[in-house]
């Protein structure tokens, strides 16, 4: 699937913002005032952050769940002090190899 220009992905989210807490959604009437003192607590604090799980939703427990995603791991764990949540890790990925190829290491060391 491709995405649209200007797009944020989830694998950039998960470059970029990699201190992630999931959050449950409450099942009552209390969603709208609960994401906005969400909202106020990150805008007054001066916390980026971003969410995934808007457009495909996971479930545990029966309930439906969003990310909080956060750069620095103070902010996230500011946020789950204040609102709860379960901390998310993420895989740590291994460095890749450089290429000997066409464009790699052996071309620079001939010139």
């Amino acid at each position: 699937m491709s995405s649209r220009k200007g797009e944020t992905t989830s694998k950039r989210i998960d470059r970029e913002y990699p201190h992630q807490i999931e959050m449950p959604i409450p099942s009552d009437a209390d969603l709208d005032v609960r994401r906005h003192d969400m909202r106020e607590f990150c805008r007054s604090r001066g916390i980026q952050y971003a969410t995934r799980g808007i457009g495909k939703l996971r479930r545990i427990d029966e309930r439906y769940v969003v990310r909080y995603c956060f750069k620095n791991a103070c902010h996230a764990y500011a946020f789950q002090a204040a609102f709860g949540g379960e901390r998310v890790m993420l895989p740590v990925k291994k460095p890749t190899a450089q290429s000997f190829g066409r464009r790699g290491l052996w071309s620079r060391r001939r010139a």
